[in-house]
């Protein structure tokens, strides 16, 4: 919160004493839009964004290095709030003339190839995710060496693909990996360790190691609550998968509290469409004993009405739960 007080008196002295449209006022704006976008305020964040690309176009024209990084930066925010389609043809059409201007190992560069690999795991393209993370990775490694933050940021990623491609074992080794080494670097409490954790603790979850799932949600859990809140997006997927281990450690009553709680909050943030919505409604449906349980009934027509309805966005895991509905398969069987 103080880094962000900061940035926000930094970008409004720039705007007063030197204009809107100078440079370092533009630099101080992008790092607003950039620091509301990270901490959920995605509503701000479009707005700085959107203006921010508007004065830095009339200023410097459509094709000026910084203007395409911020136009890749705000189609991160539209594949944060579920516009897939447009966030990937925003994100390839600012990385393919970025790269033209400044080189294929550019840090900007690289960080829209994260990017893209980002919205192609969403949108369950996992081998083509696969080779725009590995290549990030290979190149942040060669330039910076293996214990990077940026390239174990691409590690992570790269990880995570790796659960959704090959399933959750081969997922382990780099995701143990990163976490021992941003633990050593950063110490506990701090974000990216949290979040390393919380995907490793998702990943041991569905091996069905609990216990070990468990200990990594204990250290993590209470740090992305007092950095984030407790219903920023990433804290919500946290609190989600402890709400799977309570179930799958037959804590239903827990479970339930736990899933309904990240439904209600997901759909006033997200939206009832968004695949972090549906994702929460297909474990309750689960908890209720799937999708031939009288008591899911509720739950599934709502489910299958959200999923009709997110249109061309739907990720790769919505049209997986869409194609069980429609055969009758237990969500169970699509849902790692």
């Amino acid at each position: 919160d103080a880094s962000h007080v900061r940035l926000v008196e930094h970008a409004q002295i720039a705007i007063r004493d030197l204009g809107a449209s100078h440079p370092l006022a533009l630099r101080g704006r992008a790092n607003l839009a950039r620091s509301h976008h990270l901490r959920g305020a995605w509503d701000k964040a479009q707005q700085v964004y959107d203006e921010l690309v508007r004065d830095q176009a009339a200023a410097f024209g459509v094709d000026h290095p910084d203007l395409l990084t911020i136009r890749g930066q705000r189609a991160g925010l539209l594949r944060d709030r579920g516009h897939l389609v447009a966030a990937e043809e925003a994100m390839r059409g600012a990385r393919g003339r970025l790269r033209d201007l400044l080189g294929p190992h550019h840090p900007d560069v690289l960080a829209l190839g994260a990017g893209v690999a980002r919205v192609l795991l969403q949108r369950g393209r996992h081998d083509e995710a696969h080779d725009e993370a590995d290549a990030v990775y290979q190149l942040r490694r060669e330039r910076f060496g293996d214990d990077h933050p940026e390239v174990l940021g691409a590690l992570r990623l790269r990880a995570r693909i790796a659960f959704w491609r090959e399933g959750p074992a081969a997922a382990v080794a780099d995701q143990e990996t990163a976490v021992k080494k941003l633990l050593r670097r950063y110490g506990a409490a701090h974000l990216h360790v949290a979040g390393g954790r919380i995907e490793l603790a998702d990943t041991l979850r569905a091996l069905r190691r609990l216990d070990a799932a468990d200990a990594l949600l204990t250290k993590a859990l209470p740090v992305l609550l007092a950095t984030l809140g407790s219903e920023h997006p990433t804290a919500l997927e946290a609190c989600s998968v402890q709400g799977e281990v309570d179930r799958l450690r037959g804590d239903l009553d827990r479970a339930c509290d736990v899933h309904e709680g990240v439904l209600a909050l997901r759909r006033d943030r997200l939206g009832p469409h968004h695949g972090d919505t549906t994702a929460s409604l297909a474990r309750l449906v689960i908890l209720a004993g799937d999708v031939d349980a009288p008591e899911s009934a509720p739950l599934v027509d709502a489910l299958r009405s959200a999923l009709d309805a997110a249109g061309d966005d739907r990720s790769g895991r919505q049209e997986a739960l869409r194609a069980a509905l429609a055969d009758g398969r237990p969500l169970a069987d699509v849902v790692p």
